[in-house]
């Protein structure tokens, strides 16, 4: 994704690995945010927006 690239909030029915190839990114799971890195993983639970 560019830099100035946003996505909408949304939900999935299942849980998806995430991995950030490079750069960074902050992301919100929940009402909790994040900041991810270049060779991180993380889970996005289901039905919970991201």
């Amino acid at each position: 994704m560019k830099k100035e690239h946003t996505l909408i909030p949304h939900s999935a029915p299942m849980d998806t690995p995430l991995l950030i190839l490079e750069g960074s990114a902050k992301i919100t799971i929940g009402k909790e945010e994040y900041t991810i890195n270049a060779g991180d993983i993380i889970r996005l639970p289901k039905e919970i927006d991201h």
